[in-house]
């Protein structure tokens, strides 16, 4: 026994020894300290700038997710509830080999090891970044609740992953970053600001969409902060194309109801509405983008095109657009055309006119007759002003009994270069 005893000591002095070392190991890799794995732990080391460095351990749900500029995954992952921005930095120098999940969904479960970075650019907040991602179950959104757009403004939603439906009234690709697409949905009385998280490289064809009954997810949030939108409210943040469903697709010239359908409806009806088509005869080309129809009932229709493609003036075109009232008439909006087989129209003839017998005054203003709304005049004048030949407008105003008449030569610019 007294020789066996010296040797178990010394064993047990080197196993007391590897433990510690093992220990030290696990508490200091490379001189850093432990990896933080508690969520308010994490949130007040990133606001501190001695932490930057520090590791972190965490696992929690995606509620969003986009890739970056530079193709890396900026992820939000919702942890004992803090949302946490957490950015794809596994091909930074020094990360080793990258590791991690080629596409997110939302509500993965995912573990992320990392630790805290100084922010991308000067004075920026420093973030979490991410060196290896480990998905530990798969998304699914299928007991994600629904709620109405009304719904939206409510400051209980702010930070819910939801589902929305309604009809798109607006779609485009947002003018101040091509890496959002936004849309505008309809529902009821009540609208809802959709902007979607894309590449500025990926694909978007906005007519797949507009007019159409649409169920999207994604995360409620307050914009109000952002500096691109500043006063545009709440919000639906959604990541990807793939979380807009298209329950209904947008009517098409064979199957939308005519526009007579909305004439003994109400306004709520009408904004609720997708596309409806009107046939008739061009009686004007204005602007951009606008034209005016006399429909075979006689009515006159303001139209508004997608492009500005515009038919001949008297062709006789079915077109198809969104309906807006400005409670006095229906027009059609995001409007495309074809034309409808039909000869063309001969133009009424121009009826003599002045300025003065095309307005009225009314208390000392003066007004526009209504009633010769969509009538073809004639009047005399001196041209007052006309548009650089590079304008985008094409009016000339027109002198005559006083008063400076704007006329929009946009279907015929050739006249210009005659006066």
């Amino acid at each position: 026994m007294s020789n066996r005893t010296p040797h178990f000591h010394q064993r047990l002095s080197r196993l007391l020894v590897a433990a510690a070392m093992a220990l030290a190991a696990a508490q200091s890799i490379g001189g850093m300290p432990s990896p933080l794995k508690n969520v308010a732990d994490i949130e007040t080391a990133l606001r501190d700038p001695s932490c930057i460095g520090q590791p972190f351990d965490i696992a929690g749900d995606i509620v969003e997710y986009a890739r970056g500029v530079s193709n890396e995954w900026n992820v939000i992952v919702r942890a004992g509830g803090y949302d946490l921005f957490v950015k794809d930095k596994s091909t930074a120098p020094q990360s080793g080999a990258k590791t991690g999940p080629d596409s997110y969904s939302y509500l993965d479960r995912v573990r992320f090891i990392g630790r805290i970075f100084e922010g991308d650019n000067p004075g920026d907040a420093q973030l979490l970044g991410y060196l290896r991602a480990v998905r530990l179950a798969s998304g699914n959104t299928d007991n994600v609740p629904e709620i109405a757009l009304s719904e939206m403004t409510e400051h209980s939603s702010l930070g819910r992953l939801v589902h929305i439906r309604g009809i798109v009234r607006s779609t485009a690709r947002d003018e101040s970053d091509p890496n959002f697409v936004h849309l505008l949905l309809r529902s009821d009385t009540s609208d809802a600001h959709v902007f979607i998280h894309i590449t500025a490289l990926t694909p978007f064809d906005p007519t797949l969409y507009l007019g159409a009954e649409v169920r999207a997810c994604g995360v409620c949030r307050n914009h109000n902060d952002n500096g691109l939108r500043r006063h545009i409210g709440h919000v639906l943040a959604v990541s990807g194309l793939e979380n807009v469903q298209v329950t209904r697709p947008p009517m098409s010239f064979a199957n939308a109801p005519g526009i007579g359908t909305l004439y003994n409806t109400t306004p709520r009806q009408i904004a609720n509405s997708g596309f409806v088509s009107v046939q008739g005869a061009v009686l004007a080309v204005w602007g951009k983008n606008s034209i005016m129809l006399k429909a075979e009932d006689g009515r006159l229709v303001r139209v508004h095109l997608q492009r500005p493609d515009f038919p001949a003036f008297g062709e006789q075109i079915v077109a198809l657009g969104l309906p807006v009232t400005d409670f006095y008439s229906i027009d059609l909006i995001h409007a495309r055309w074809r034309q409808s087989g039909l000869p063309r129209k001969r133009p009424d003839k121009a009826a003599e006119s002045t300025p003065r017998n095309m307005q009225i005054e009314y208390k000392g203003k003066p007004q526009l007759m209504v009633r010769q709304q969509g009538k073809a005049v004639r009047f005399t004048g001196v041209v007052r002003y006309l548009p650089e030949r590079d304008a985008s407008d094409r009016l000339v105003q027109i002198e005559a009994d006083g008063l400076l008449t704007p006329v929009d030569v946009s279907a015929h610019p050739q006249l210009l270069d005659r006066l």
